[in-house]
């Protein structure tokens, strides 16, 4: 079976945010080995008004084509409160797919000050 290497951004802004983001960890290992993890940081959100976020990443490796990790990203979402589309700024937590197998997808996350810190850690 062919492995895929991934990184994943994870975010929320509710009270229980820390929750939320070790919770998408817990879940998401179930289909991703993660090797590494960047530390878990709060920082101001971008482009809404809203709380604060805790945002975090993680560096691992799976056997999901993108496709099937991308369903299985928004089944993670959807099991731990997000909605779609959302009437608030309340976001329970996002989950995104910044690398898959070398290739840089939210091409335009990638100059957050949050990405180019966490990727760091990795």
């Amino acid at each position: 079976m062919t492995r895929h290497k991934v990184i994943l951004a994870f975010g929320s802004n509710t009270a229980d945010r820390r929750m939320k983001v070790s919770q998408a960890l817990q879940f998401c290992s179930c289909h991703i080995d993660i090797e590494k993890t960047s530390p878990a940081v709060e920082t101001e959100p971008v482009g809404l008004e809203s709380p604060m976020f805790v945002n975090q990443m993680a560096r691992g490796a799976t056997t999901l084509s993108l496709d099937e990790l991308t369903a299985f990203t928004k089944y993670v979402e959807e099991s731990l409160g997000r909605k779609r589309p959302t009437l608030s700024n309340e976001i329970h937590i996002d989950i995104d797919i910044m690398l898959y197998d070398g290739k840089k997808l939210h091409e335009n996350d990638w100059q957050k000050n949050y990405i180019t810190t966490l990727i760091k850690h990795l």
